[in-house]
């Protein structure tokens, strides 16, 4: 446990390049099942990922939601070589608010923004499982 009374924690970790913590969502490969639950975010996030199946993951908010939400899911497997991510169920919804904006016609639930389909503005990809260590 961690306490701080009048005052602030500023929390820093030492950078890994070779482990990114976050990628942007470069593609969803199974969208037109709606399962979004095989997730393209590059070599080195699914090398490093990969590592710590039952991992938590983390996918911001692209939809148009007005409040803040996000999709979570946990790593079920990855595959290095094609730089993907599987879940171990659909991503659930994680929102502070039920009213939703009407985004390219499409339920917010169901149309993730990727680089490929919206380039300018994808979702990114964090990894939540970290260990953070005291010394």
């Amino acid at each position: 446990a961690v306490a701080v009374a009048g005052g602030t924690l500023d929390l820093r970790a030492l950078p890994d390049p070779s482990c990114p913590t976050w990628t942007f969502l470069e593609e969803v490969l199974d969208e037109e099942e709606g399962t979004n639950q095989v997730l393209k975010v590059g070599h080195e996030a699914a090398e490093c990922w990969g590592r710590r199946l039952g991992d938590e993951i983390l996918i911001t908010d692209t939809v148009g939601l007005k409040s803040y939400a996000s999709l979570t899911g946990t790593i079920a497997s990855v595959d290095i070589e094609a730089g993907t991510v599987t879940l171990s169920s659909p991503p659930t919804m994680q929102t502070h608010s039920d009213e939703f904006a009407d985004v390219n016609g499409q339920e917010p639930a169901g149309w993730i923004s990727t680089v490929k389909n919206d380039p300018e503005f994808p979702a990114e990809v964090a990894w939540t499982s970290r260990s953070v260590t005291f010394d």
